[in-house]
């Protein structure tokens, strides 16, 4: 109008760049949420597997104390029947030499 003529608005290249970098930050910002979220994921499910393991190794010395226990019980098991056999053994022994007494005293008797 009125023979001013407006000028088509050229881009300013210096307001172009701070576009272009406004964006790529937004963009590095999006991937860095993104790997922090991972993370986090990863760290629960590493905690998560140590509370599992910690809890097995728990119940495995749990286990081995009752295992341990046990050996000890046969043990002393095997020591007592040991220990009986010996008696068992001596029993028969005096068993045997009464029967012979029983006969010579018998035949002498006869």
């Amino acid at each position: 109008m009125f023979g001013i003529t407006r000028k088509t608005a050229q881009p300013d290249p210096a307001h172009l760049a701070l576009e272009r970098e406004v964006s790529e930050l937004r963009q590095a910002l999006a991937a860095a949420e993104a790997a922090h979220a991972s993370a986090v994921l990863d760290a629960q499910h590493a905690q998560e597997e140590s509370r599992f393991f910690k809890g097995l190794t728990t119940h495995l010395q749990t286990f081995g104390q009752s295992f341990h226990h046990f050996q000890a019980s046969l043990a002393a098991l095997a020591q007592t029947m040991k220990t009986e056999k010996g008696e068992a053994m001596r029993t028969a022994e005096v068993s045997g030499q009464s029967s012979v007494a029983i006969e010579r005293i018998s035949r002498s008797l006869q």
